[in-house]
This record gives structure tokens, sequence and C-alpha cells, in this order.
């Protein structure tokens, strides 16, 4: 199962069972899934990867955009669900 959040700010992907997951497949992931929402695709990515328990959170942005922020009383879920 796969949980997406999709903007031209930022994407968000859970992927579970993804215990072999790169850079360049997170990259193809993200770029997937903008086109899924009818958003263009970024020229440059920044993404960052939390993996645990085999799944992986992707956290995508345009490379020199508006950061995405991750609130604090979203850090419990990180910490239970993150950590191996």
């Amino acid at each position: 199962m796969e949980y997406q959040i999709v903007n031209e700010s930022f994407v968000a992907i859970l992927l579970h069972n993804s215990k072999k997951l790169d850079l360049q497949n997170a990259k193809c992931i993200v770029k997937d899934a903008l086109d899924g929402a009818g958003l263009e695709p970024w020229e440059k990515i920044e993404i960052d990867m939390f993996s645990g328990s085999g799944d992986t959170l992707l956290i995508a942005k345009p490379a020199g955009g508006c950061k995405a922020r991750i609130a604090d009383y979203a850090l419990p879920f990180f910490n239970r669900y993150f950590t191996d």
C-alpha cells in the first residue's frame, strides 16, 4: 500500500515493503507522482528518505524551492514507524 501527498511545492510518499529503494528509483517515483497529479516534473529534485521497519517515507521538493516543514506533532509518528 502507498500513501501520497502531491502538490507543486512538495511530494510526500509512504512506501510499504521498499527495502531496496535507491535514490534513482526514488526520483522516478516522485516524477511519476507529479505526472499522475497532472503537474510538471521538476528539473532538479531534493529528496529525503526515511526508512524503518521495511517502509520508506520520501519527502521531495524542487531544488532551490521552498522547504517542506515537519510539524512538531508529527515527530512521534516518525519515532514510532521509522526507527530501527
